[in-house]
């Protein structure tokens, strides 16, 4: 799956639930953790290919 694949699914989840918070599908406390923890999450997990791109070798 390419960067920009996985970009677009994050995307789409993050929408999803913030289209839920809205509609009233799921807790307003809930929903401002997860826009606040999901950015961060999705860069990490879209990111994780550069291994070694830091400085640390990959494993």
């Amino acid at each position: 799956m390419t960067r920009i694949q996985q970009a677009l699914l994050w995307a789409t989840a993050i929408l999803a639930m913030a289209i839920a918070a809205r509609f009233g599908a799921i807790e307003r406390d809930l929903a401002t953790t997860l826009l606040i923890v999901l950015p961060p999450l999705a860069w990490l997990s879209i990111s994780r290919g550069d291994r070694g791109s830091c400085g640390v070798a990959g494993g």
